[in-house]
């Protein structure tokens, strides 16, 4: 598959050519799913001094998240991308649990 494959399902790269991705057989021990444990898929926000001006005089959630971002936070659909490149998720795996958080 290629980044714009990618690309196409809603998923930005500043990267060009193919990437490989990982798909699990299924077996009986997971129930032919193809996945075997959990694994952690998370926002994260870094509480900086910034960050913390912004929750204590109760800014609207846009502008602390766009503020979040500038500070290195990292959204659900950056860190479920960065399995997916790793080869710990799918990529349907990656679409599922960040459908609706792009």
């Amino acid at each position: 598959m290629d980044f714009k494959e990618l690309e196409a399902h809603g998923l930005s790269f500043n990267q060009e050519g193919s990437i490989k991705l990982f798909q699990g057989k299924g077996c009986l021990k997971c129930r032919g799913t193809g996945y075997s444990g959990r694994i952690g898929i998370f926002e994260l926000v870094p509480i900086n001094e910034p960050i913390r001006k912004l929750i204590k005089t109760e800014t609207d959630t846009e502008t602390l998240r766009a503020r979040a971002l500038k500070e290195g936070m990292y959204t659900l659909r950056q860190n479920a991308v960065k399995k997916l490149l790793e080869g710990k998720t799918t990529l349907e795996e990656v679409l599922r649990v960040t459908w609706t958080h792009a």
